[in-house]
């Protein structure tokens, strides 16, 4: 779920003092009042270089590989 969902509400909580956590965001979450984003953004291109690294090493550089995400 996209963190726009919440609207204000984020932003209201960090402001009132409220430390806000997030969880596997890719996005950025500082607008929104989030004070920790856990597995951020780079986590998920750590993720996706080593997804890539397992293909190339197993498949070699000719693999046919396709990778699906949801857009969230």
């Amino acid at each position: 779920m996209p963190l726009s969902f919440f609207g204000s509400t984020l932003n209201s909580l960090a402001n009132a003092g409220i430390k806000v956590v997030s969880g596997a965001t890719a996005t950025d979450t500082k607008p929104f009042g989030v004070s920790f984003n856990y597995r951020g953004a780079d986590a998920f291109a750590q993720a996706c270089r080593l997804m890539t690294d397992w293909v190339i090493v197993n498949k070699g550089a000719k693999a046919n590989a396709v990778f699906y995400s949801i857009p969230a």
